[in-house]
């Protein structure tokens, strides 16, 4: 097992600068590698690590540190050591790790006791000599780092003319053999008695020394600190857990028997060489080794390089990752890019990967080798199961997939890396489901070409064959690429004469493959629904009924009785199928969770229900009517609501590497109408009538009206006449949401906002659910969807706790939306118009002057939110009442207390316990009557001030108005609110209580002067019914009169006499008006002072104030 067949025995070491005199091209590219950067002093090192850290793992400081570990600062970690006054080398308590930028304790007990010329030199650098650690300055070795001669054998005779021998002769190794890895990439210690100390690395085994590798080191296989479950099981060794362990790793790979295997095969020939042996790969065509005399399997320099930093992005490869396995991991694809008919196929794993190859089938890459970043060979193959500086930051050389559902505690697997969405447990399930269904495949389509042997020179038979070849001989069994694996095989079916029809259902677990790394928060949250637990197996089942128990007819039933559960994981109940002489029978009992107990279900005809026809489309996915046995007699893909249900079938989506053009993706509640509605289908479509929409799912193109009979019965499933457009009745029973949202008010949010001429796209927000999700894109012109089941309704996940699948909580779900916009200030601008603001209204907050008060239903702890009323559970699932509704007609469906139906649970009287039906009608109704009448009060005073619209008092008024008309429930939500937010906008129009004085008032003068010599004067004042005294010149005192539109004026004064009129006017006023005759009018604006103005006679007279009052 020598590493070289030339022993060195008597070579000593030179030092790479020797070397460099001949090689300089090696040397300058070999000095950018990390192995050349093992060990340096402090001065030469690129140190990265932070030393003005406070962190307290950092116990020492710079001036401390004389040598470097990891001095490129390129790699993993930097380690530092400090020579002790005794001349020990001692490696420092703490390491920086490069990728989290951090401190980290470094053996912090026991540093001191550890001898970096014990433990470590050997393999940081080049030519230690163990009888003289004092050497070279105190060094000990004759180079810093790995350099040539530590690969390439001490080289002095090289160097002193064995250079100038025949070529295999020259006194120096040169070889491809992973033994000169040996060296360094292995973990043990020197063996006991060797030495007078038991050395770190492999002391006297080094290239060319013609010493075993065993003869001198103990390997240490510890599964405690070095390794997973146990590394020397031939069937199943452990990966890695800890660095410089690949050559212990690569010893039992593949890799390493690649040649030997070959050998064993009975069919090697020589070009197989070229993926078998690294000395075949090197030789010049002239002179290769044939099967017999080839030396070196695939070795660790099949991959790396040696001399230079390799590949962008790798570890020291000679080509990119993918480039490296699969130039050999190939099955030779032809230049015309299609397999020949015929053709056995060797290890095509390339074309399996990147879906190419197979004639006859549509190129299809697998979803790995499409994604952007994506996995490739050895991001499995080559799991990062061992920690250099942190866990994972290693690759495994074993060149074994770590399985998710294999691998020992803590240990990382090859999938739920990248799958973060998904369970180890159901990425085996996947794994092993794929591979069990290639597989038994694999053995038909063996079987088919067994029995046609009499076409075999056929191109048909002959390209079935190469299926099977391709698909067999790739080995992963659907794993590299699912689709396309399947699609080969499909083929090879159909050529046979065998075409087999594929469901349009692929099952969760092939979206799984996919989502746990695309929406890795998708996958997992769907888990913990109650949609994704709709029906399971009893095995599988939380199953919560207590057994046994007897039913209503005296029959007992244990849980042995039980083969499959609806409702695994309960809410509301839990009932149980039995499979009787192949028919799915719903047994007679259903147990409640509420109440913990049993109740009759269906106990006098449940012997005559088949569930496959009554149930089952709507508790699984993919229920084929056609083949309802189909699926080891289940006749659906999945247990329960999953992916395909609500996304349509994925076959085409998943076979197209993920186009999203295939695959249903909308906010449509159309989608949630398959279920969540009842009735049969439509008589005479189907041979029975069955009880979900069959033939209607998401991107069908069907309609449901087309296959399906809504059931409108009042007497069993709702309450009132539910198709009465006026007032509609509530659902009683459960599954019926859709057909009451299809008549609400979230249906006809889009539609109402468009029918109401002031649309703006801001409005969609609240209007349209599309809208909502792409804001920039989405106008009123271009939005599709209303308020939709999603927009309240989580998808994916459980939703907020406490509540059946919310996005959020019951009350946020309702005010995101319902609310009147209040501004930072907190309160509303007065004069603005305000929309819906129920929100404000409940919390009594936001009106100008007006004390905060929030309602007695807010402020109460456990009380009740808007879905407590507008939402009112009239709907049994398992008792009555369990289920709320989803009306949402006028009035956001509350069941009005005086209006309900006979049995029907009403909105008020469920918390109200202590008040009759009539007495919280009339409660209702008394308190909207009275907010009504205040409003119609307030909106007269609007009307009758309108000139004074441009006041702050005009505008709080206006803005009260706004604020409980919009707000819409006249009281209900917040009384006493509505009601001092009233009160206060009457206060500020009401007419004044004016004490005898004089006032400065903002008037208009008048006069009204008529052809027949009579006219009317006056002053136009805002103030109502209230009288003014005006005083004339000749001592006349007149009292102002009102006219019916709320002008006070003074009339029945004759010109003829010439008489003089004076009136006082305040500082500020709109002018002095004069109509003549015939039928013109003149407009003045006066100034405050006297003011003279004649016409015809008469002079009139505007004279300041003088003295005011208040108000």
């Amino acid at each position: 097992n020598s590493s070289t067949p030339y022993p060195q025995q008597e070579a000593t070491y030179v030092g790479s600068q020797t070397c460099r005199g001949c090689h300089p091209t090696y040397y300058d590219s070999w000095k950018e590698t990390l192995h050349a950067w093992k060990l340096r002093p402090k001065d030469e090192a690129n140190i990265v690590a932070d030393f003005t850290s406070d962190d307290p793992d950092l116990t020492f400081t710079l001036d401390d540190v004389d040598y470097v570990i990891g001095a490129s600062g390129r790699g993993w970690k930097q380690r530092f050591i400090k020579v002790m006054e005794d001349g020990g080398w001692r490696v420092l308590p703490a390491q920086w790790n490069i990728a989290t930028q951090e401190w980290v304790p470094y053996h912090p007990d026991d540093w001191m006791d550890r001898d970096y010329k014990v433990d470590c030199v050997g393999c940081h650098t080049t030519g230690f000599d163990i009888n003289n650690p004092e050497a070279n300055g105190g060094l000990g070795f004759v180079d810093f780092g790995i350099a040539c001669e530590a690969c390439h054998g001490p080289g002095s005779q090289h160097v002193a003319g064995g250079f100038a021998g025949e070529p295999g002769n020259r006194q120096i190794v040169k070889t491809p053999s992973a033994e000169v890895c040996a060296g360094c990439h292995v973990r043990g210690k020197t063996k006991e008695g060797l030495y007078d100390v038991r050395y770190g690395w492999p002391e006297g085994y080094y290239p060319g020394s013609g010493v075993a590798l065993e003869d001198v080191y103990d390997l240490n296989w510890g599964t405690g600190s070095w390794w997973f479950d146990n590394p020397e099981d031939a069937a199943d060794p452990g990966h890695a857990k800890s660095h410089h362990q690949q050559y212990m790793e690569w010893e039992k790979s593949a890799h390493a028997r690649s040649l030997e295997d070959l050998r064993a095969s009975g069919h090697a020939q020589d070009f197989c060489l070229q993926c078998h042996s690294e000395d075949y790969r090197r030789a010049p065509a002239e002179g290769k080794p044939t099967v017999d005399t080839a030396k070196y399997p695939i070795t660790c320099v099949t991959c790396h390089t040696t001399h230079e930093e390799g590949a962008e992005g790798t570890r020291q490869l000679a080509m990119s990752q993918y480039e490296t396995c699969v130039q050999c991991h190939n099955g030779g694809l032809p230049e015309s890019g299609k397999f020949e008919p015929g053709s056995t196929i060797h290890h095509p794993m390339q074309e399996m990967f990147e879906g190419i190859g197979f004639p006859g089938v549509e190129d299809m890459p697998s979803p790995h080798f499409t994604a952007e970043g994506g996995p490739v060979c050895s991001s499995c193959h080559f799991p990062r199961t061992a920690k250099s500086a942190v866990p994972g930051d290693i690759t495994s050389h074993l060149l074994k997939i770590a399985m998710p559902g294999e691998v020992a505690e803590g240990e990382p697997d090859s999938c739920t890396g990248c799958h973060t969405g998904a369970s180890r447990e159901r990425m085996q399930k996947i794994i092993d489901d794929r591979q069990a269904e290639i597989r038994a495949e694999l053995d038909e389509l063996q079987n088919l070409l067994d029995a046609s042997q009499a076409i075999s020179d056929t191109v048909e038979y002959k390209t079935a064959y190469t299926a099977y070849s391709m698909v067999e001989s790739e080995g992963s069994f659907g794993i590299h690429n699912y689709g396309y694996a399947k699609a080969i095989l499909a083929k090879g079916f159909e050529l046979l004469g065998q075409a087999r029809t594929e469901s349009p259902y692929i099952g969760s677990d092939a979206c799984v493959a996919c989502h746990s790394v695309i929406t890795p928060e998708v996958v997992e949250n769907f888990e913990d629904t109650l949609h994704n637990w709709k029906l399971r197996p009893r095995d599988e089942a939380n199953i919560v009924g207590q057994f046994p128990v007897t039913d209503v007819n005296g029959q007992t039933w244990t849980l042995d009785d039980v083969d499959y559960v609806i409702g695994a994981r309960p809410k509301w109940k839990q009932r149980y199928i039995k499979v009787i002489d192949g028919v799915w029978r719903i047994l007679p009992i259903q147990w409640n969770l509420a109440t913990e107990e049993w109740v009759p279900y269906h106990a006098d005809t449940w012997q005559t229900v088949d569930y496959k026809v009554s149930c089952v489309g709507c508790h699984t996915t993919g229920f084929d009517i056609n083949n309802p046995e189909a699926n080891g007699g289940l006749g659906f893909v999945d247990f329960g609501i999953t992916c395909e249900a609500c996304h349509g079938p994925g076959r085409e989506h998943a076979s197209s590497g993920g186009d999203k053009t295939k695959i249903v993706k909308t906010p449509s509640s159309e989608v949630c109408a398959g279920c969540h509605s009842r009735g049969k289908t439509i008589e005479g479509l189907y041979d029975v009538r069955y009880g979900w929409p069959e033939g209607y799912y998401p991107g069908s193109g069907v309609a449901l009206e087309d296959v399906y009979d809504l059931d409108w019965s009042a007497k069993r499933w709702w309450f009132d006449n539910p198709e009465d457009a006026e007032d509609p009745g509530h659902a009683k029973s459960h599954h019926q949401q859709y057909m009451e949202w299809e008549r609400g008010g979230h249906a006809a949010a889009l539609s109402d906002l468009i029918a109401s001429g002031h649309a703006q796209d801001t409005c969609l927000q609240c209007h349209s659910e599309d809208a909502r999700r792409d804001p920039e894109n989405v106008t009123v012109d271009t939005a599709r969807y209303s308020i939709e089941c999603v927009t309240c309704h989580a998808t994916h996940d459980p939703g907020t706790e406490g509540t059946s699948q919310l996005i959020m909580s019951q009350y946020e779900t309702c005010v995101q939306c319902h609310n009147g916009h209040l501004p930072e200030t907190g309160k509303f601008e007065p004069g603005s118009a305000l929309h819906h603001p129920m929100k404000e209204m409940f919390e009594g907050i936001g009106f100008p002057g007006v004390e905060d008060m929030p309602s007695p239903h807010f402020t109460a702890e456990g009380g009740p939110v808007c879905s407590s009323c507008h939402f009112p559970r009239t709907a049994k699932s398992a008792l009555p009442g369990d289920i709320a509704s989803h009306m949402q007609t006028d009035g956001f469906a509350v069941a009005m207390p005086g209006e309900v139906a006979e049995g029907e649970p009403d909105s008020c009287t469920g918390c109200h316990t202590d008040s009759s039906r009539q007495d919280m009608q009339q409660i209702i109704d008394d308190r909207q009557a009275t907010v009504r009448a205040k409003l119609d009060e307030l909106q007269t005073l609007l009307d009758a001030n309108a000139d004074r619209s441009d006041t702050i008092e005009y505008k709080t008024a206006f803005t009260a108005h706004s604020m409980v008309q919009e707000e819409g429930s006249f009281g209900i939500h917040n009384y006493a609110y509505a009601n001092a937010i009233l009160d206060r906008a009457l206060e500020l129009l009401a007419p004044a209580e004016i004490p005898a004085g004089r006032y400065a008032l903002t008037a208009r003068v008048f006069i009204d002067y008529r052809c027949d010599s009579f006219f009317q004067a006056g002053v136009d004042i805002p103030l109502g019914d209230v009288p003014v005294t005006v005083s004339f010149p000749n001592g006349a005192r007149t009292t102002l009169q009102t006219r019916q539109f709320g002008m006070a004026y003074l009339a029945g004064f004759d010109a003829s006499d010439g008489l003089t009129v004076s009136v006082k006017l305040p500082d500020s006023y709109r002018g002095f008006e004069l109509s003549t005759c015939p039928a013109s009018s003149t407009s003045v604006d006066l100034t405050a002072g006297d003011f003279q103005f004649g016409y015809k006679g008469v002079l009139f007279r505007a004279m300041p104030t003088g003295e005011t009052a208040s108000p």
